[in-house]
């Protein structure tokens, strides 16, 4: 699916089989984003773990 945003710039959605249910991968020129679930989850248990490291 095409299709033209308000900025002007063309935005292609595809459906990946290979993603597990509800995930999201946004691709660009210059990077790739996981917005899965689980890739969340993991950078919030890292930013907690990295803040309890700090205060220790």
């Amino acid at each position: 699916v095409l299709r033209e945003s308000d900025l002007g710039m063309t935005v292609e959605i595809d459906a990946d089989d290979t993603l597990a249910t509800g995930a999201c991968i946004l691709s660009t020129d210059i990077a790739v984003i996981d917005a899965s679930i689980e890739a969340q989850l993991n950078a919030i248990a890292a930013a907690i773990s990295s803040k309890a490291e700090a205060a220790a």
